[in-house]
């Protein structure tokens, strides 16, 4: 045994070397050669460098992610796989001001399940692997019609679990009644902040349609507009109005609805501990209203999301004065 392999694995100290395979390692976990550290299931510490993790739940918005956030497209995300932490993209974005600032971000492999739980369990196997210093949640959502538009920005100030709370019945009318019991979970002010702040520049916004009208002259979309406000999520696809009226009595100014992003601030606020804090910043775009549904604006709602968070990302996480918090400890720079 001790000819075939080398001294213990220095990441976790449970697997050996092969000799003829310089990198691979095997131990109690694995029978198979695998790539050092992902090969141990008991090793806990870092294991790729990432910066942002990006948490998507379908595959129109994680084709976006792929095809609209890096200059390069989807060329600049390579696979890695973990043995028991499936299949992730990652790849290095560079400031367009200093090349010298970048990150590297990470994407999961679809398909996995939507949902609440599933955006949550996710979220926090991200965290653990990747130890991210942001947490972003891009895609589609549901939007309040009459207050928001189709392609619209939202960014929620506050999100929680609508269907959170306790069913009981009148004994009197027999009429079963929801009680809602919700805990929301607000958004850091300095997140909102940048959020609105760019949502006011008008001319990242047109040159954003711009870029699309180009690319699809037969599909005509307004230039979408940013909205930061109450945001709710469940369990469930939502098709149908009297849901709306359910939500609106727990909050009438929600103005979305979807069905993972209070999973993922939840995961990342749960992530916490001293001297690490990763923020989380939600980004949703509106592809329809909850009723009627279609999928005709998905594709252009996964869109503008991804594109507002591009900008979001060049303007915030790699701007030079943030860059150098010491809380960023995953940020590279050359």
């Amino acid at each position: 045994m001790e000819d075939r392999h080398r001294d213990l694995c220095s990441d976790c100290a449970h697997g050996s070397e092969f000799e003829h395979l310089p990198g691979f390692y095997q131990c109690n976990c694995v029978v198979s050669p695998v790539s050092a550290p992902s090969h141990c299931t008991f090793y806990a510490g870092p294991r790729t460098p990432v910066d942002v993790v990006i948490m998507t739940a379908v595959s129109v918005e994680s084709d976006a992610v792929l095809a609209e956030l890096h200059p390069n497209g989807r060329a600049a995300w390579k696979p890695i796989c973990t043995v028991q932490n499936g299949l992730w993209y990652v790849s290095t974005y560079e400031s367009p001001n200093n090349p010298r600032a970048r990150v590297r971000l990470a994407l999961p492999e679809l398909p996995r399940s939507s949902g609440l739980p599933a955006a949550a369990s996710l979220t926090a196997l991200a965290v653990q692997l990747f130890r991210p210093s942001h947490v972003a949640m891009l895609g589609i959502t549901a939007g309040r019609q009459g207050e928001v538009g189709i392609g619209d920005i939202i960014v929620p100030r506050e999100l929680w679990d609508y269907g959170a709370g306790k069913w009981e019945e009148n004994r009197r009318t027999r009429r079963v009644v929801f009680r809602p019991r919700a805990v929301p979970k607000i958004i850091k002010d300095h997140v909102r902040q940048w959020c609105h702040q760019l949502g006011n520049r008008r001319e990242y916004l047109s040159r954003m349609h711009e870029d699309w009208a180009t690319r699809h002259p037969n599909v005509d979309f307004p230039v979408p507009r940013v909205h930061i406000g109450p945001m709710v999520s469940g369990a469930a696809v939502v098709n149908t109005e009297r849901i709306w009226q359910q939500v609106l009595k727990q909050n009438d100014k929600v103005i979305a609805l979807d069905m993972e992003a209070y999973g993922v601030v939840y995961a990342t606020e749960l992530a916490a501990v001293p001297l690490y804090s990763p923020q989380c910043v939600v980004i949703k775009s509106v592809c329809d209203y909850g009723v009627d549904k279609t999928d005709w604006a998905q594709e252009y709602a996964a869109y503008t999301s991804v594109k507002f968070f591009k900008i979001y990302l060049e303007e915030f996480i790699l701007n030079e004065e943030y860059r150098r918090n010491p809380a960023r400890m995953n940020v590279l720079s050359g």
